[in-house]
C-alpha cells in the first residue's frame, strides 16, 4: 500500500493556511518570503543581507539558533549556515575572469 504522505502534507498545509491556524509570525514571513522570491531586486538585496549577517550566527558551518521569530524552528533542527558568498557573485566574477583570459577567438 502506498501513501501520499507529500501530498498529504500540502493539502494540511493548505487547510492551515485557509483557516489561519498558523502563527501571525510564519505567516508574515511567508508573505514577505513570496514578495521577496517575485522582485529580483529584492532577491539580490535580501540575499547580499544573507551573506553577510546570518554567519554571525554559525558555529561550524550550521546555525543552531535562528534569529528573531525563526528561534522556534531551530529548537529540533539546525540550519545550514550560508555560503561566504553568493552563486551570483562566484558566477559573476568567474565570467569576468573569463573574459580577461579570453584570447580573442
Amino acid at each position: 500500500m502506498k501513501i501520499a504522505i507529500p501530498e498529504m502534507l500540502i493539502r494540511l498545509r493548505e487547510s492551515m493556511n485557509d483557516q489561519r491556524l498558523g502563527p501571525r509570525g510564519e505567516r508574515l514571513i511567508y508573505r514577505l518570503w513570496s514578495r521577496a522570491m517575485a522582485s529580483p531586486r529584492a532577491y539580490r538585496l535580501l540575499t547580499r543581507i544573507a551573506t553577510r549577517t546570518l554567519p554571525w550566527f554559525a558555529r561550524d558551518g550550521w546555525m543552531r539558533r535562528l534569529p528573531g521569530p525563526l528561534r522556534g524552528w531551530t529548537d529540533s533542527r539546525d540550519f545550514p549556515a550560508p555560503a561566504p558568498r553568493r552563486f551570483r557573485d562566484l558566477w559573476r566574477d568567474g565570467l569576468s575572469r573569463a573574459t580577461e583570459h579570453d584570447d580573442g577567438r
